[in-house]
């Protein structure tokens, strides 16, 4: 076949909002396959014939995006790239699609098709009408096609964007699960929590403060029969997610202060995140207590473990510095006695405040929090009144949130909280915790740098070749 009067169809599905005839919104879901059978009917009807087999770039002639937007820049279209090869190769000069939106919602998409099918006598064809691209007129009602479907994305864009900074205005967060969905933790309006969810969250993140696994609990959740909202068991990385996520802690993702009822505090969200040392590169499945904690003193690169003599080691691994090496036996057992040191100091035992001071702090919080509030819905209401009233209230706002910010600081640091929560452990306690809560400790407490030995050719352990600094609190 010379590729003269050859047919392909595309198909593309994101989730597309249309006006009907009265001018009500409409949501189009019509699935890729209905696409592809509205696309065949179009082809049998003016005797196309499609570009199916092995000589061509899609076997049967059908190019496919599902679940991809045609707007957003930064889109990737896998079906759309094998189409515009086709053509450009000559395999394709005729289209066939369900809605020409489902082709192209950005001009400059329009206009490489364009260039492409330039002097080839392509035929796009949909349910509303056939354009035939190297006809000038044809061309330029398509662009006007084109420029208008842009603007309906970009106003949607625009008022979506204006919604959200007047929702974060009064504290509301946009609810999360997309369409028809929710977030763990809290019903469809996502404000009120769940119960059976939330007391899943708070447990999860009092047994992993206690050291306690992601596995373990994973398990026990499993056991008692709670899923993730699609209904399937809720992996190590959900569960983290979502102990992680800022609307658990009733917060949004700027950090300030959400108008529904948290699952837990802010406090103990960031003692979580300390317990789960998240680095770059880290896989969750590193086994040694100082991989990638400790530090080379000559390049600065993270310590990794090796094999050193045929015995386990810390080393420097990056090319052009190999010099460090220390027994890995040997340095765990030292940083080990130096933590141990402190988790039983008083230094420790007094991080945290008593329990009236804390819950003090606490209720003064959560006062600040309350009249913020009430600064930002007056300020709301004012919106479209700028002037004198609305300047006060704004700096009234900053106001609050600069003394939230001072009594959040001296309820004590993350790391600080992390480590009074195992005051006065025993070696035999810390070495039954989980490797993931002993790391946790030991980056919590110090900065570790792993200096050149001091004696070559000397065997043993010298304090003086590593330096264990304890973090400013």
């Amino acid at each position: 076949m010379d590729g003269n009067g050859v047919a392909g169809i595309y198909c593309r599905l994101s989730l597309a909002r249309m006006k009907d005839v009265h001018g009500r919104t409409i949501i189009d879901t019509t699935k890729v396959e209905d696409q592809e059978r509205i696309g065949r009917q179009l082809c049998a009807a003016r005797n196309w014939l499609l570009a199916q087999g092995t000589g061509y770039p899609e076997p049967n002639g059908v190019f496919v995006d599902n679940d991809t937007s045609a707007w957003q820049k930064n889109r990737s279209r896998p079906g759309w790239d094998k189409m515009l090869s086709a053509v450009n190769a000559g395999h394709l000069t005729r289209l066939a699609i369900y809605h020409g939106d489902r082709l192209v919602r950005q001009p400059w998409d329009l206009e490489v098709l364009l260039n492409l099918a330039d002097q080839r006598g392509v035929i796009i064809a949909s349910g509303v009408g056939d354009y035939q691209l190297d006809i000038p007129s044809d061309r330029f009602v398509l662009r006007i096609l084109t420029a208008s479907a842009c603007m309906a994305s970009d106003d949607t864009s625009r008022r979506k964007k204006t919604g959200f900074a007047r929702m974060a205005l009064k504290g509301v967060a946009p609810v999360p699960g997309g369409q028809g969905g929710r977030g763990f933790g809290y019903e469809h309006d996502g404000r009120t929590p769940h119960p059976a969810e939330a007391e899943a969250v708070r447990q999860a993140a009092r047994r992993i403060l206690a050291g306690e696994t992601l596995a373990a609990i994973c398990r026990d959740l499993a056991a008692a029969g709670i899923t993730s909202t699609t209904g399937r068991p809720l992996t190590y990385g959900t569960l983290k997610r979502i102990l992680l996520n800022p609307r658990t802690a009733g917060l949004l993702r700027d950090g300030s202060a959400g108008s529904w009822e948290p699952l837990i505090g802010p406090a103990a969200q960031q003692m979580l995140r300390s317990a789960f040392i998240t680095r770059p590169g880290e896989s969750g499945k590193i086994k040694y207590l100082l991989s990638g904690i400790a530090t080379c003193g000559i390049c600065g690169a993270k310590a990794q473990s090796i094999l050193n003599g045929g015995k386990l080691a810390y080393g420097c691994v990056p090319p052009g510095c190999t010099r460090i090496r220390r027994n890995m036996a040997h340095l765990d057992t030292y940083v080990t006695a130096r933590l141990l040191v402190l988790l039983n100091s008083d230094e420790v035992a007094v991080a945290l405040p008593e329990t009236g001071e804390d819950t003090a702090l606490a209720v003064e919080i959560a006062g600040l929090v309350k009249r913020r509030q009430e600064a930002l819905d007056v300020l709301d209401s004012l919106i479209d009144h700028p002037g004198a009233t609305a300047a006060a209230l704004s700096r009234s706002v900053d106001q609050f949130s600069q003394r939230i910010a001072l009594l959040r600081a001296q309820s004590g640091g993350p790391e600080r909280r992390l480590l009074a929560t195992h005051a006065g452990i025993t070696a035999q306690e810390f070495r039954s915790l989980p490797i993931t809560m002993r790391r946790s400790l030991v980056a919590a407490a110090y900065n570790i740098t792993i200096k050149p030995a001091s004696r070559r050719g000397s065997p043993g352990f010298y304090p003086e070749d590593v330096d264990v600094r304890r973090r400013e609190p």
